[in-house]
């Protein structure tokens, strides 16, 4: 095998995913976080269906402490202090960029804003105790009450000696534009290594060494990823990077770039653990997984113990217990020393979507979805269970969509790289005709952000960046039928098809072969084809109606749209800066229902509407579903011969309900609003010439219920809150 094509293959093919997720973060995190605030469940109930799993990008844990553990999704810090067997959040929607457990109850976490939070509980609670400027790294992988961490520019190396309470600056690197690793020496901790770079995109990195008071040696690496001294040889230290392994066996270099991972398979490694005397275990992009290394008379011969999905961070936890983060998966817990590596990821949710067609449409009951990590998810009751279709692509899952008029059609956009013998086949869509069991590669040009297929499955339209591409023989051979200088969000249509940049929208008439302007405003769009009217979620929520050919406004400021097969518009909008709403819609736009949104944002996600429900998906978690908001609320209704006493819309548990008929004794009921009888036991009482109803409310929870009485002469109907 060529060791040369190899690390060629090594050094240029794969991008990094942790970059695309930091990117991600540094996007978001301006947005406005808004938690809600809602005083009483709100009248269209939402529940979280998850799946579990999805993108970890760290892993924390300490030596002395086997049972607690910390996983990093893109958002949130989650806590487990079982061994991992169940999880809960601890620090969310930080965006956190790392940490490290000094001792078994002190640590440090630094956000995505750059603030140093520090617990003193083993996690339980957590303060700020530093604000630095444009953070870049920390001595992360040394497990000790020594922490260093990077920031500002030019680069400034902070210390603190007491697990992260109080920090001090030491040294400013003028030379250096931005700084990949430092680590220290635990058993010298003023010892310090730091790797930076020059200038942006420098592919030549520098290592510094406190000892010398110099930089001591180069390396070639455009990400520095790992740096690590064995703690059982100081002079053997090892750096991961993009470009393969460099191995020093002095402490003071030079390093040198080791040949023997590509023979093994090992072409991108991340992180590096010494599970023993010259042994190691290496997390890996491709080939995905997870590796065990050892050294033999100065050579090292590598096993990959774990390939069911790309390996993060690993963080040691004991003797013979680590834990390792995963691209899609959620935390790999190894108890024998990285020979096996199970899967613990109950009640963890950290999937990462990154485009608008990460999500299909809603068939029926029927869902699908495919995050970062390139598995594909199908869900058919509405999130009561996911499955995953039996395929793991490599990463990079941007879309997914079937055909509306053959469900077993399914096409997807992920990035695919496998090494079969000494070939490289890679692939960017794929295709399965019989509902997901199998998998044909029929692209490997265009990594898509969002899919849509005609009444006629032989014609997909996709979008890859600011192209829209078209293809007339089932995903075989797209070309380009529309480019913009902006990048374009979603598609929406049937065999009308729009598509939008973020202030112009286009529409096309033929199912995406030809394309011309339809208004000067852009943004998110839904299409209602029963009524032939687009929605565009932009500064406000606009509507065309292709119809009338008439264009305006809804009052509106629109977080994001869906609109349902049958006709059904629903939206998140702002009302004020910590205040959305969920809205929704069954003429149209002209009548507008809406409600507090119960899920607290952080960055938007966004809706898909189906008949019966409505998903949302939360950044960096999962799908929360909503079946009550696609039923009509019944309006209330009067009949002659009742009366209510006292009974508001909104009521609190415990209220006691009054109600007088002048006829014929009536019958009562509450229902919930599935509607199932919440309530048959009431008090009725005959005065003369009437009939006293009470009834309490003390056994009924927080929600929506419907009143229903019957004297014979019809229903009297009253809608009510309980909260």
């Amino acid at each position: 095998m060529n060791i040369l094509i190899l690390c060629l293959l090594g050094a240029t093919l794969i991008p990094n995913p942790l970059r695309i997720i930091k990117d991600w973060q540094r996007l978001h995190l301006n947005q406005s976080h808004i938690k809600s605030e809602a005083k009483f469940l709100n009248p269209w109930n939402w529940n979280f269906t998850g799946p579990e799993g999805g993108e970890i990008l760290f892993t924390m844990g300490n030596p002395n402490a086997s049972n607690l553990a910390f996983a990093f999704s893109a958002t949130d810090v989650w806590r487990s202090t079982d061994g991992g067997a169940n999880w809960s959040l601890c620090l969310e929607e930080c965006s956190p960029q790392g940490g490290v457990m000094c001792t078994p109850s002190r640590g440090i976490i630094v956000d995505g804003n750059g603030t140093v939070w520090v617990t003193l509980n083993g996690g339980a609670d957590w303060a700020e105790v530093l604000y630095t400027n444009d953070f870049q790294c920390g001595s992360f992988e040394v497990i000790d009450t020594v922490v260093y961490l990077v920031d500002s520019f030019p680069p400034r190396l902070w210390c603190s000696t007491n697990s992260g309470l109080s920090w001090q600056v030491v040294q400013t690197f003028n030379q250096l534009d931005y700084v990949d690793i430092v680590a220290h020496s635990k058993s010298s901790p003023t010892t310090f290594y730091l790797i930076g770079h020059k200038m942006p995109d420098d592919t030549l990195a520098y290592i510094y060494y406190s000892p010398a008071g110099n930089f001591v040696d180069t390396i070639l690496a455009g990400e520095v990823r790992d740096f690590q001294v064995s703690p059982y040889n100081p002079n053997l230290i090892l750096i991961t990077t993009d470009n393969g392994i460099y191995q020093a066996l002095s402490a003071s270099g030079p390093w040198n770039l080791i040949a023997e991972p590509y023979a093994f398979g090992l072409f991108q490694p991340l992180d590096i653990e010494f599970n023993g005397n010259d042994s190691i275990i290496v997390s890996s992009y491709f080939q995905p997984g997870i590796f065990t290394g050892r050294r033999q008379f100065g050579v090292w011969v590598f096993n990959q113990v774990e390939s069911r999905e790309i390996g993060t961070f690993i963080s040691p936890a004991g003797n013979g217990i680590f834990y390792c983060g995963s691209l899609g998966k959620g935390v790999f817990k190894s108890t024998n020393n990285g020979i096996s590596w199970p899967v613990m990821r109950h009640n963890l949710y950290a999937h990462t979507l990154i485009s608008f067609g990460n999500a299909s449409a809603i068939n029926n009951t029927t869902g699908y979805f495919i995050g970062l990590g390139g598995t594909p998810y199908r869900t058919q009751n509405w999130g009561g269970v996911w499955d995953t279709l039996g395929v793991n692509f490599l990463l990079f899952g941007s879309a997914i969509e079937f055909a509306p008029t053959n469900p077993n059609f399914i096409i997807t956009s992920a990035m695919d790289i496998k090494l079969v013998g000494t070939n490289i086949s890679s692939g960017t869509i794929f295709r399965s005709t019989d509902n997901g069991q199998n998998w044909e590669k029929v692209d490997s040009t265009y990594l898509v952000n969002d899919f849509l297929i005609t009444n006629n499955p032989n014609i997909i339209v996709g979008i890859s960046d600011n192209v829209v591409i078209r293809s007339t023989a089932g995903g075989i051979g797209f070309s380009q039928v529309l480019e913009k200088q902006s990048s374009f969000l979603n598609l929406v249509g049937l065999d009308t098809i729009f598509v939008a940049t973020d202030d112009s929208t286009f529409v096309s008439y033929d199912r995406g072969a030809n394309w011309a302007g339809l208004v000067a405003r852009g943004g998110e769009l839904a299409y209602d084809n029963t009524r032939k009217i687009l929605y565009i979620a932009g500064e406000q929520l606009y509507r065309y109606n292709l119809n009338t050919l008439t264009f305006d406004s809804l009052p509106y400021y629109p977080i994001t749209v869906s609109v349902s097969p049958n006709g059904n518009l629903y939206f998140l909008h702002y009302v004020s800066p910590d205040l959305v709403l969920v809205a929704r819609s069954f003429d149209g736009g002209n009548t507008i229902e809406q409600e507090t949104f119960p899920i607290s944002i952080y960055w938007s996600g966004g809706l898909r509407a189906g008949n019966a429900g409505v998903f949302y998906y939360q950044p960096a978690r999962g799908f929360w579903c909503s079946n009550d908001i696609t039923q009509m609320i019944t309006e209330d209704e009067e009949i002659e011969g009742f009366k209510e006493f006292s009974i508001p819309a909104v009521i609190r548990r415990g209220t006691k309900l009054s109600i007088e008929s002048t006829d014929t004794k009536p019958s009562f009921y509450i229902f919930d609003i599935c509607g199932r009888i919440a309530k048959r036991n009431y008090w009725i009482k005959k005065e003369s010439d009437r009939y006293l109803i009470q009834c309490t409310t003390e056994d009924l929870n927080s929600g929506v219920y419907f009143l229903l009485l019957n004297n014979g002469r019809g229903n009297w109907v009253k809608k009510i809150i309980i909260y």
